[in-house]
Formats: C-alpha cells, structure tokens, sequence
C-alpha cells in the first residue's frame, strides 16, 4: 500500500517527548515564569542534534498537554481564554528541526483536557465546572454543567488552526484520552462523549489526507488507524528493568518511559536522586528488537523530555538513548528495515520466554530469513514454517559465532555469542502460497457483548497479569455469568476460539459443541476449531455455561 497513513509497519523505533508549559522546568529547578520563557528558553536546534543522535526513527511530539496551553502563538487560545499571545513558535521550529533530519513527526494533542482549567475558562469554553460524579473520573466534566457544542466549538477551532500551521509537514497525529462510549463496554456506560473524534479526523485529513492517525488505548480503537497506548500501565517499568524475558510483544505500538522518574524530568539536574536509574540498556535494546518482530505499527517508543534549555536532559539519559541508537544499527538490515517474518511470526502477547530467546524477520525482498537468539545455545530446533518456506545456507552475522551444521531443521552452533542478540542469516527456498489467517482480538468492535462481560488488560496488577498471561495483545474478556453470549460475523473457512472456560458455540445458528477447558490460563492452543465451512460470510454465537475467557478468534482462509 503507497498511503503513507498506512505503513506505520515501517517504523520499529520512536521517542515520546513531552515538553509542556506549567510542567517543565530548568535544569537548575527553575519554573519559567510565563509561557515565552518556557518557550524562548528551549535551544531547538540542539534538541534536533540531540534527538539524531539517539537514532529514532520518529518521535511523538507534545503540542500541548496539561491546561492545553500551546507551544506556538494560538489566536484561538487568545479568543477564547484571553491566554497571553506567545511570542515564538517553538513548535515550528522544532518540527523544522526534526523534519531536516529525516525523523519523522508524530504530533501529540489531548482534546479533552478542560480538567486542567480554571474557572474561568470552563465557563468560557464550555467544559463547565465540576467533573462526573456518577464515573469518579475527574477529567469527564460534569453533564449537567457541560456545553458540548461551545466546548467542540473551541476544539474545532483550535486542531483547524492547529491543522493550517503544522498538517502538512507532518508524518502523524496522536490523540489522548478515552473516546465515545461505543456500546460494548458497560463499564463505559457513564463515559460522556466529550469530543467528536470524527470531526478531528477530518479536519487534519483535510490538510493532509496522507497523515498516519494515532490514538492512546484503553480497549478500542475509535476515529484512529493505530494505538499507542503507555505500555501495559505499569508493568513494562519493572520487567523492562529486571526480566525482559516477561515482557510481552504487541501489534500496537507500545510507549513506555525506561527511566525511573518518569516520562519526563521530575528532579532538578543537581539532585542528588535525578539519576534515572534506568533499565540495563541491553534489557532496552533486547525489547526493541523483539517488539519489532511482532508489531504492524510503530514498534517501541521510548519517552523522556529535555530540561526547558531544550538541550539540557535528565542524569544520563542522553547517553543512554544514544547507546541504544548505536546497538540498534546493527540490526538495521536484520531487523529494522525487515518485515515481520512470513515464516515463523511472533504472535501478540508472546514473550521471549515463551519463545525460547528466539524470533524472527523475514527480508524485504523475501530472499532471505533472519533468525535473532537472545541466549547463548549450542543447538536451535527450526519449527514448520508458516508459509511453506525451506531455509538454507546458514550465515552467522555475529563475529566470533560459527555454524557446526544444519540439517533442514536442527541448527549447531559455537563460538562467541553477542550479548545482546544473536543473527542468523538464511536463504529462503520454495515458499508456497501460505494460509491467509487473521487474529481478531477480544477487544475488536466486531464482536458484539451481552452485559455480563469485563475487559482485563495486563497491568501492574498481580491478579490481571496472572489472567492475562500468554493472552493476544495481553488482554480478554471474563464472564462469571451464566447465559452471557458474544456475537462475531467473520468471513474464512476455519475459525479457532482461544480462552478458557465453558461455553456453547454455535455456527451459522448451529450449536457445535460444548467447550470445557479446565486450564488454569489461556494458552495459544484453540480451545475450539471448527470443521471447513469452505469461505463465505459465517456467524459466530458464544453463549457461556460458567465462567469463560475470551481471548481471540483467529480466523484461517
């Protein structure tokens, strides 16, 4: 596909950067005094240099966070909130910045943030005081002081005027917060529609129709073409930092700070506790190159923010980010420039573990299969491939390791192995027409939920990283009722039920069997394989006995 909208696939490697008005500080400790000292303090052309030397291939950029204050002169701002006019557009600038060294740019804006203001300017933009009570969630304003139409009034506005200065020299558009209740959810119910995506999307689509549309996750993708959600809130900190082997890969891109103070510097430069006390750096790399493996867009995004020099970075991060660039050069041909293999593909919620310390990239051009070890180990036992491809000529890319031999399927191996990751390259051979097979996740909106259902994802909750292990994009859904059904109209010839539990399926209005797995975890065998229904438009009707998790339906043509 030539839209550029859709070849986030291409991008194994990115930096979120928050640099934000009210938040950032000097390095000394300092807050800046008004918007233009935050603004004219930041030194944008060494943070370009900075940003280049990390080896990044993108970077999500903050145009505005907390309070919605913008990084450029807003008129809009000024109409509305009387906010003082700044002086300088530093987003431009760093934009320029950014674009003349072939980084691409991911704008982040948040849409819904009226939380953040004061009194005055939720009365002037229509966000109203107070917050939703009936949801305890207190960035969801309150529906009986909410003016919907004059606070999409302002946002319209303000992404158009957005949207005329920057669209065009942009590669992408992040939004945060949590979209329109879409009727599956019924945790969701009380989720007022604060903003109407749909009208985003058209407004940057306007001004640049090629623009790739990213969204943060939490369950469902709404207007966007891809998610970025913070990792897995919590629990990629600890096992990035001291067991990468857990860390699941994910389609979605996952963002996740590898520092200890946070997304952004949170201590003054001289402090004594402002050392990061980052993950090892091979932990680091190791991620990126495996979460390469598995993703269909965007890949690892790591995030931390510069002082308010603009050039200025937390204790040791600068050198960090740049010994992770370096490490990741080596792999550009292996692993960044190639594709999620054809043969031997890492699937969503693997890990490193359950993958014996090995993966996969399939060339760009499809000669050949490159094959990552993690771990030293005298032998690797090559599974079927996917796609019917035979592997020859075993080419070690490592110095110091050797070939012993190679049989088709068992590879011996010696010598010296490379700390961090291992290559093997092979020449791909006689490669058939390989199933067509589609993974539809629990969360897809496809599948239409009864009321009796929750969604689980992996977080820092012991419990929900027990349920969740092994899990499709490290999520599902659990029903402890009886009766409770899920519907999926799918088209294919075979399709394959993963979860745990019992549950009655029906086909087509057939009922085809009753499933009772008594296994303590979802695991990556179907629970349920139905017989060759030989392509066409089927229907899918789950209706649970006791408890069930629903964790995929992957669906083979």
């Amino acid at each position: 596909m030539n839209n550029k909208a859709f070849d986030f696939h291409k991008y194994k490697y990115g930096l979120f950067v928050h640099y934000v008005h009210g938040l950032s500080f000097f390095s000394d400790g300092r807050r800046p005094k008004d918007i233009n000292e935050t603004l004219d303090s930041f030194d944008a052309r060494g943070f370009a240099d900075d940003v280049a030397s990390m080896g990044v291939q993108y970077v999500v950029l903050t145009a505005w966070h907390y309070n919605m204050i913008t990084l450029y002169p807003s008129k809009v701002n000024e109409k509305y909130r009387g906010k003082p006019l700044a002086r300088r557009d530093l987003l431009g600038e760093i934009i320029d910045g950014l674009n003349s060294k072939g980084i691409k740019v991911i704008l982040y804006t948040h849409p819904r943030d009226g939380h953040d203001f004061d009194s005055a300017d939720r009365e002037a933009t229509g966000w109203g005081e107070g917050y939703n009570t009936a949801s305890s969630a207190k960035d969801k304003p309150d529906p009986n002081k909410f003016n919907g139409a004059r606070w999409n009034e302002y946002i319209k506005e303000l992404y158009t005027e957005l949207a005329d200065k920057y669209a065009k020299k942009l590669y992408g558009f992040y939004t945060d917060g949590v979209g329109p209740y879409d009727g599956r959810d019924p945790a969701m119910e009380k989720n007022l529609q604060v903003v109407d995506y749909l009208m985003l999307r058209r407004i940057m689509k306007s001004k640049n129709p090629e623009l790739c549309m990213i969204q943060n996750y939490f369950g469902y993708i709404f207007s966007n073409d891809y998610a970025m959600p913070e990792g897995y809130f919590g629990f990629e900190g600890k096992a990035l930092k001291s067991n990468v082997e857990a860390l699941p890969a994910a389609e979605k891109s996952l963002a996740m700070s590898p520092f200890d103070g946070g997304w952004m510097p949170g201590l003054p430069l001289d402090n004594k506790d402002s050392d990061p006390h980052s993950a090892p750096i091979e932990n680091a790399v190791k991620f990126v190159l495996f979460n390469a493996s598995c993703t269909v867009g965007g890949g690892t995004v790591y995030a931390t923010g510069p002082y308010c020099e603009g050039n200025i970075w937390q204790s040791g991060a600068l050198d960090y980010l740049k010994a992770i660039g370096e490490k990741l050069r080596e792999y550009k041909k292996s692993a960044l420039d190639a594709k999620v293999s054809l043969s031997f593909p890492t699937i969503s919620g693997d890990t490193l573990s359950s993958l014996g310390n090995k993966f996969f990239f399939t060339s760009e051009d499809e000669k050949y299969e490159y094959l990552h070890l993690t771990k030293e180990t005298e032998q690797v036992i090559l599974k079927e491939s996917l796609d019917g491809a035979e592997l020859h000529s075993p080419l070690s890319l490592t110095e110091g390791l050797r070939i012993e031999g190679f049989d088709g399927k068992l590879l011996r191996l010696s010598g010296d192995f490379d700390p961090i990751d291992s290559v093997i390259r092979f020449e791909r051979r006689g490669t058939a027409l390989s199933p067509r097979i589609q993974w539809i996740n629990d969360t897809d909106k496809r599948i239409r939920y009864s009321a009796d259902w929750k969604y689980h994802h992996l977080d820092q909750s012991p419990l929900r990283q027990e349920i969740t292990k092994g899990c499709f994009e490290s999520d599902l859904h659990r029903s402890l009722a009886k009766g409770a059904n899920a519907f999926l109209a799918f088209e294919g010839s075979v399709a394959e039920i993963y979860g745990r539990g019992e549950v009655s399926v029906f086909i087509d209005g057939v009922k085809l069997c009753d499933v009772k797995s008594t296994a303590a975890q979802v695991s990556r065998s179907p629970v349920f394989t139905s017989p060759e229904l030989y392509g066409g438009w089927h229907t899918l009707y789950l209706v649970t006995e006791t408890e069930f998790d629903l964790d995929a339906v992957r669906i083979i043509n």
